[in-house]
């Protein structure tokens, strides 16, 4: 949350890491279940350095996993990350 005109918040977390050096960052849109997105990053960290070569591949494959379990299927859990870049 935060006030995009003065950069604060999201925003300006974000400048942060760009400045920093990240090339991407992954966020959230709202909050999600902790236990949840443990299970999420590992899953993406897998994808992403075993056949997935790009972040944004490695996401949208996670994503179809847990879309296709059904304790997980509800965009609630899956739906909130994406990836922006510079």
């Amino acid at each position: 949350q935060g006030n995009v005109a003065t950069a604060d918040g999201v925003d300006g977390l974000q400048r942060g890491f760009f400045i920093a050096g990240a090339k991407a960052v992954m966020v959230s849109y709202w909050k999600v279940d902790d236990t949840f997105t443990s299970l999420f990053m590992k899953e993406f960290y897998k994808r992403w350095s075993g056949k997935e070569p790009h972040a944004d591949e490695a996401l949208r494959s996670t994503q179809l996993h847990f879309m296709a379990k059904p304790e997980y299927s509800s965009p609630r859990y899956w739906a909130s990350f994406t990836i922006i870049s510079r």
